[in-house]
């Protein structure tokens, strides 16, 4: 596997940082624990769009991804 990107720190905010790490850990949830739902909420259909693409091709190497939900939540 290549990964051939220019990334600068810049581009990794606090909140790209803190939605790759509860991605992250809802896949070791669901690697730990296959036979349970693992939930992830969201607030924005933007950033669940771009959880899901992720989710997708985390899937490839680890089909316990497929036990995990995403929930777009309303804000009242």
């Amino acid at each position: 596997m290549i990964f051939d990107a220019d990334i600068k720190a810049s581009d990794f905010t606090a909140e790209v940082r803190d939605a790759y790490h509860t991605v992250f850990a809802a896949v070791q949830d669901a690697i730990d624990n296959p036979t349970d739902i693992i939930e992830i909420h969201l607030f924005d259909s933007e950033t669940k769009d771009v959880v899901e693409d992720l989710l997708n091709d985390l899937a490839v190497y680890h089909e316990e991804v497929d036990n995990i939900e995403l929930v777009l939540e309303t804000v009242h």
